[in-house]
């Protein structure tokens, strides 16, 4: 029941994507996430705009390299590589993070002609920006994430090692996942007291 639900709620969403798709009340059309992408580039033939592919990050990499839940060399693991292959080609402007990121994506998919752009990953500064604060007691580095290689916990640790003798600087880790048992074992290993590692909040804490 559980699945079922999940197929048609996916596909009213799409069914839903692609009704606004062929309103063509647009002038260009920016697309983020594979499926989308796929979607809006099937059905170029009839809305006739130009699509910005927010790639972000590649699936490959992300599955096969880093967390290694796929199998090198697997059917699933072409697949992946073909989808981040054909979405780069098939846009007329996929958008990258950095200049580092973009160059993965030729060296890995061949990619050497494809328009790859680079946009910064960043925020809004009308809704983060620096407040002043009155706030005391010791400076409190919080980190919040599920511990996938990408993110980089053992980065984090190594700070807290090299400011271990700052006792006004205390790290805290919220979450779990993938790498979390390695990096308590790290911090333990470094006898490290200004590191406290945190479950996931829940609503209301």
């Amino acid at each position: 029941v559980t699945l079922d639900t999940t197929v048609s709620t996916r596909c009213c969403t799409y069914l839903k994507i692609a009704w606004r798709l062929l309103r063509r009340d647009y002038d260009v059309l920016v697309a983020t996430g594979k499926p989308v992408f796929f979607l809006a580039r099937a059905l170029k033939w009839w809305h006739l705009r130009p699509i910005i592919h927010d790639v972000f990050i590649s699936d490959y990499n992300t599955l096969v390299e880093d967390r290694k839940t796929v199998a090198q060399g697997s059917l699933y693991a072409h697949i992946l590589h073909m989808t981040d292959t054909w979405s780069c080609l098939l846009a007329d402007a996929p958008v990258l993070d950095t200049e580092n990121h973009i160059q993965y994506f030729r060296d890995t998919f061949g990619l050497t002609h494809a328009p790859l752009r680079r946009v910064w990953v960043g925020a809004d500064d009308e809704l983060f920006r620096p407040q002043r604060t009155s706030h005391s007691g010791p400076l409190r580095v919080v980190w919040f994430g599920s511990y996938i290689p990408l993110q980089g916990v053992e980065h984090i640790i190594d700070a807290a090692h090299a400011l271990r003798d700052y006792g006004d600087i205390v790290f805290e880790l919220y979450g779990r996942g993938q790498t979390y048992t390695f990096m308590r074992d790290k911090a333990a290993a470094l006898a490290l007291t200004n590191i406290t590692f945190n479950d996931h909040l829940n609503n209301g804490n």
